[in-house]
């Protein structure tokens, strides 16, 4: 079979029938043809990366609120005075410039005056009122009369009775005095009252 294909190949060449080209493409179906083209297969997918995971959020924790500092307890400012005015000996409880209540004597005269500032209520300048002061079984009352504070529609209530020994006993003992005015009741302590009244009980003659 080869031999024939030799033959017939070599007949048709001499003649010039045919191209050795041609020949081989009637002999062998397919020849000279182009090669098929090679088909590419498509890449495989790209496999997509896992999105990161988003971190949580970190809470936000808000400023602590700085607890406020308790202003420290206010320091009583209220002391007794012992001195003179317009002459007179004059023993005084309260803030300075601020009495709530004040003692004063007139010797010459034998007067003992009491004034209790701006803490009376339900009065009016001009009413009568009276004070009431006790220390255990010591008791003195007062009559007097209300008159215009220092402070807008205020009344200090004023009165004087005779100066005895009575009324210095108020100090001497005891740790408080309970005062008692229309609407009002409040106490004086003695712990701070220097010497028990002492020298003002001298100065206003009970004491000679």
């Amino acid at each position: 079979m080869s031999r024939s294909i030799a033959i017939l190949t070599a007949l048709a060449l001499v003649i010039g029938l045919a191209t050795p080209t041609r020949v081989a493409a009637q002999l062998f179906p397919g020849f000279g043809s182009p090669p098929p083209a090679e088909v590419k297969e498509p890449p495989p997918p790209r496999a997509k990366r896992p999105a990161p995971k988003a971190k949580p959020k970190a809470k936000r924790e808000e400023p602590k609120k700085a607890k406020k500092k308790e202003p420290p307890p206010s320091k009583d400012r209220r002391v007794w005075t012992i001195g003179r005015e317009a002459g007179f000996p004059v023993m005084a409880y309260g803030a300075p410039g601020a009495p709530m209540i004040s003692f004063a004597c007139q010797p010459e005269r034998g007067d003992f005056r009491v004034i209790v500032f701006s803490l009376a209520r339900g009065v009016k300048a001009g009413d009568s009122a009276r004070m009431r002061l006790r220390n255990g079984p010591s008791r003195l009352e007062v009559a007097g009369t209300a008159v215009p504070g220092e402070a807008k529609g205020s009344v200090d209530i004023a009165g004087v009775t005779r100066t005895a020994p009575r009324v210095f006993s108020l100090f001497r003992t005891g740790e408080i005095i309970g005062v008692e005015v229309p609407g009002r009741t409040f106490n004086v302590p003695l712990k701070t009252l220097p010497n028990k009244a002492e020298p003002f009980e001298r100065a206003c003659g009970a004491r000679r």
